[in-house]
């Protein structure tokens, strides 16, 4: 993955209108100020993020209603990606992805991790799905020397998993 095309901040406007011409329901959507001001590797890994939950929510979910939050912290960035669909147990999830090779719930955690991070996923049956990714603002540079893809695809840690109710 190279940089974004374009500032983060209009990716995710691109992001959000696809989801909304594909998706039933509402979306609510926040980015705050300065996030076009992150490094090329943080904006990508949020856009891939944010898609990929985008993702799985249109797709799986059954949502009525989606939030993405996406703001700037002292530490670095925040996003969070909740839905109130359908759920589902997190760990069936990652052992099913593990096994087709399929890269939604891994790529997240990959992404994190290559800078840094966390990424949080937390589900329940019938109580929707929350993903939660914090970047700090910093990071080596030589945990993105091999490239994220690289990381992702080698990743042996799983991503922050929570099974529990949908607040």
């Amino acid at each position: 993955d190279g940089g974004p095309l374009r500032p983060l901040h209009a990716a995710l406007r691109g992001a959000f209108r696809a989801f909304e011409l594909r998706a039933p329901g509402e979306l609510d959507a926040e980015v705050g100020p300065g996030v076009d001001e992150l490094s090329d590797a943080h904006q990508v890994a949020v856009l891939r993020v944010v898609e990929a939950a985008l993702g799985n929510a249109r797709l799986h979910s059954d949502a009525h209603s989606v939030v993405v939050r996406v703001h700037r912290t002292a530490a670095g960035v925040e996003v969070l990606v909740r839905d109130d669909g359908r759920g589902f147990r997190v760990e069936d999830a990652m052992v099913t992805a593990r096994a087709s090779g399929r890269m939604g719930l891994l790529g997240m955690a990959g992404r994190a991790r290559a800078l840094g991070g966390e990424c949080t996923v937390t589900s329940a049956e019938g109580a929707g799905t929350e993903v939660r990714l914090v970047l700090p603002r910093s990071y080596s540079a030589a945990s993105t020397a091999a490239g994220i893809p690289a990381r992702i695809a080698n990743a042996a840690a799983p991503v922050r998993l929570e099974t529990s109710s949908f607040r």
